[in-house]
C-alpha cells in the first residue's frame, strides 16, 4: 500500500465533520489525539478545519485511535458506527 495517497479534495470536506465527531465521542483533546497517534496537534486542527488533506497514513494513525476502520471516516453516520465499535 502506498502511504502517500491523499484522500480527495471533496472528501476533505466530509472527513473534517466526522473526525471531530469521533474524537470527541471519545472523549479526546486535539492534544490527546495527536499524542496517542503520533500526528501532528496542528494536522489535526487542520484536518478537523477542512484545511487539510490528510495521507492515507495520517488517517489510519488517527483511525487506530480511535477504534475505527478508514473507510468509517467516510460513513454517512457515524453515531451508528460508534454504537457499534464502543
Amino acid at each position: 500500500m502506498c502511504y502517500n495517497l491523499h484522500v480527495k479534495e471533496r472528501e476533505v470536506e466530509e472527513i473534517k465533520y466526522r473526525l471531530k465527531e469521533l474524537r470527541t465521542n471519545a472523549k479526546l483533546s486535539q492534544t490527546e489525539l495527536s499524542k496517542m497517534s503520533g500526528v501532528c496537534r496542528w494536522a489535526i486542527i487542520h484536518i478537523e478545519e477542512g484545511k487539510a488533506n490528510p495521507t492515507v497514513k495520517t488517517l489510519e494513525q488517527i483511525c487506530n485511535v480511535l477504534n475505527v476502520d478508514v473507510p468509517e471516516i467516510f460513513a454517512k453516520d457515524v453515531s451508528y458506527n460508534l454504537q457499534n465499535k464502543f
